[in-house]
């Protein structure tokens, strides 16, 4: 099984638990594909939730530069 050794290789340590319980390169594939999807789904959805605290960042009344700053 050359090619699921190259695979396991080639990719980063946390997938490597995953795709070694593969039994054949073509399987350890479609499960890195579906890693991956779910890598990026988590990635849009931090980026969303960042985004909407940049949104939701106000000064309060009265407030001044340093006190706003501090509470970053």
């Amino acid at each position: 099984m050359p090619t699921l050794e190259a695979i396991l290789a080639s990719v980063p340590q946390e997938f490597l638990e995953p795709l070694g319980a593969k039994k054949s390169a073509k399987e350890a594939c479609e499960a890195l594909k579906a890693l991956r999807i779910g890598s990026d789904c988590a990635k849009k959805a931090k980026a969303q939730q960042l985004r909407r605290e940049y949104d939701n960042l106000k000064f309060r009344d009265g407030e001044a530069v340093e006190d706003f700053s501090l509470w970053l």
